[in-house]
């Protein structure tokens, strides 16, 4: 009751500032500029805009949405952003139907954003539940953007369309409902006036009450609980620090008082539900709190990090705690007959990559997850504690170069089998070996004026631009915030071409600024300098677009793919120059690059055996 009254002190005198600020002030208020600016690059500009912040912000709630397999259960998840609108950029059908309420002193409008299952579109719900507006998806929307662009190896042509299917379902963005707040962008200054005023009067409250101002306390002084409880989450300069709650009662311990072991569990992904135990510790016999420090955070906003707490209770009697099976072993916590085991054996490998390698047992036939697994720093032995009984298994490994915890398809792999594995009871001898998977790498390079999308391609012949085995980058690259306008290719570029047999490669690169997906003659294009053996992953594979070494009009892609010395303009030798004509056909090469025919294949050959061809010049053309 305390606390509510006080509570309500704050809310009362603050209002009364806020009116009496309201009617007699003379100029616009002071805020502070940065907390400006940050709240006017959240603006949206229009419908589709406020759909272009829902997008980004579905995927950074989707791997937060609780595991479903139908796919159908949605987190309508309210975000607490507040964003800046002009009401005369939407349309009339659109403002007519907000509802108004008041927010720091000035008019607000409450939305419910949901992407409908069916149709994709977007659709627009006041805070009563009514249909504002439906925003159909843009031309060519694809709604497994988010698993294409987390897990584009699940595409790669490896995986069932069973399994894709699955996955699509639990990773759908329809999963995710979001609330936003709307401000109309002129009254923004006195938004951000009166919520500084407001924390003002907090901050105020806190010294009263001897709490320094800005800080989380991290001791527990609520009422007591019949269960365990998070109580407070803070974040210091490298770690995560949680406060724990739990039954407890000083006049009657150890009656009535929690007094066993207790289990911290960590997790990054809701979806796949599989729980790694973070630590272990005693309770306090003197609090109903205590501290604990997650050291193994990195960087706190790189993923997400979600937490729950296990007693060590076991309901079966096998020895294992009901919250560590159903958390990290998804056996049956009422079946003494399910419960881990260990298996083992050896991964080796012979190739140059390092990096943690990951041994994993998978119920699903073209699973990845690392949920059950085993890791090791090098090759050598492994056990996995993890995997339960009885159940059929995959037993596959991989080796985690990029340190990103998810097998990407340029990572070493290796399989057991690939049938399934029954296990009952511990199991040795699951040795495997990692194989490299060949795959290409380098940056492309250009400082000319040509624009469209970039291609790089692999092909078996020095002059061919075959894109059996190729790599695309958009010339649009998308926005470069939440409401950004459009942004576009930079250079230099980076590109990788996976998923090649192994073999030489002449890779080459080219923009298509026509647009048809396939190398024009007139296209700026450029390429390595020699073939290249691919039975690995190779770096450095570079090419400069558009680049003549010896400038003589011969780009070097042109002249590497003929046979020709991109480092002689003919100097040395007249074949290699722009007036070199090694096909004796009585055009010369410069006149065959820009006309877009071979140099080394005679005029009718080179015409498909046109009768009567005259070969023009370029000022003939």
């Amino acid at each position: 009751m305390k606390v509510t009254i006080r509570v309500g002190l704050v809310f009362v005198s603050v209002l009364s500032a806020m009116a009496a600020w309201a009617t007699s002030k003379v100029q616009e208020p002071a805020v502070d500029l940065e907390q400006y600016n940050a709240l006017m690059a959240s603006r949206v500009s229009d419908a589709a805009d406020l759909d272009l912040w829902f997008k980004a912000c579905q995927f950074d709630w989707l791997p937060l949405a609780l595991p479903d397999e139908t796919g159908e259960s949605v987190l309508r998840q309210p975000t607490g952003r507040v964003l800046p609108f002009n009401p005369r950029q939407f349309s009339s059908d659109f403002t007519k139907k907000l509802i108004v309420r008041y927010l720091n002193a000035v008019p607000s409008y409450r939305l419910w954003l949901v992407e409908d299952r069916t149709s994709r579109s977007t659709l627009f719900y006041n805070e009563k539940g009514e249909l504002v507006l439906s925003l159909p998806p843009e031309p060519g929307y694809d709604p497994r953007w988010f698993l294409k662009e987390t897990h584009p190896d699940l595409f790669s042509g490896r995986y069932t369309p069973s399994y894709i299917n699955w996955m699509t379902r639990f990773y759908d963005p329809a999963r995710v409902a979001l609330e936003v707040t709307l401000i109309p962008e002129i009254y923004a200054e006195d938004f951000l006036y009166v919520e500084s005023r407001l924390a003002e009067k907090v901050e105020m409250q806190a010294l009263a009450s001897g709490l320094s101002g800005g800080m989380v306390l991290m001791s527990y002084q609520g009422p007591p609980v019949s269960n365990f409880c998070f109580t407070a989450i803070e974040k210091t300069t490298n770690f995560i620090r949680l406060t724990i709650a739990y039954p407890y009662n000083a006049a009657t311990y150890p009656t009535n008082c929690y007094t066993n072991r207790l289990d911290v569990f960590h997790s990054a992904d809701l979806m796949e539900f599989w729980w790694d135990l973070a630590a272990t510790t005693n309770v306090s016999a003197s609090t109903n709190w205590i501290e604990w420090t997650d050291h193994d955070v990195t960087n706190v906003w790189a993923t997400p990090r979600l937490y729950a707490l296990g007693s060590p209770f076991d309901s079966d009697g096998d020895g294992f705690s009901d919250s560590r099976e159903i958390m990290m072993y998804h056996s049956d916590p009422n079946n003494a007959a399910s419960h881990p085991v260990s298996v083992s054996g050896v991964i080796s490998y012979s190739g140059a990559e390092t990096g943690t390698i990951f041994a994993l047992a998978s119920v699903y036939e073209d699973g990845w997850s690392i949920g059950c697994s085993a890791s090791l720093s090098s090759p050598g032995p492994y056990t996995n504690n993890a995997v339960a009984i009885p159940r059929s298994y995959w037993f596959r490994s991989f080796l985690d170069i990029n340190n990103n915890h998810s097998r990407d398809a340029w990572e070493p792999w290796g399989l057991y089998s690939s049938s399934s594995t029954y296990v009952t009871s511990n199991l040795g001898g699951i040795n495997m070996t990692l194989q490299d998977v060949p795959s290409l790498w380098g940056t492309i390079s250009y400082s000319g004026t040509a624009t469209g999308d970039v291609y790089v391609v692999a092909a078996p012949t020095s002059n061919s631009f075959d894109k059996t085995y190729s790599f695309s980058i958009p010339w649009i690259q998308g926005s470069p915030s939440d409401t950004g306008g459009v942004t576009y290719l930079s250079f230099p570029v980076n590109y990788a071409i996976l998923g090649l047999p192994a073999s030489n490669y002449y890779v080459r690169a080219f923009i298509d600024q026509d647009y048809d997906g396939e190398h024009t003659f007139f296209e700026v294009a450029g390429q390595h300098s020699n073939a290249v053996a691919v039975s690995h992953r190779v770096t450095g594979v570079n090419i400069t677009l558009a680049l003549d070494t010896d400038s003589d009009g011969l780009p070097d892609w042109w002249e590497l793919s003929y046979g020709l010395d991109p480092g002689d303009d003919g100097s040395g030798n007249i074949r290699n120059g722009p007036n070199g004509d090694p096909d004796s056909d009585g055009a010369n090469n410069l006149t065959e690059y820009l006309q877009g025919r071979n140099p080394i294949v005679g005029a009718s050959q080179d015409s498909e055996n046109a009768i009567g061809l005259t070969i023009l010049s370029p000022l003939e053309r």
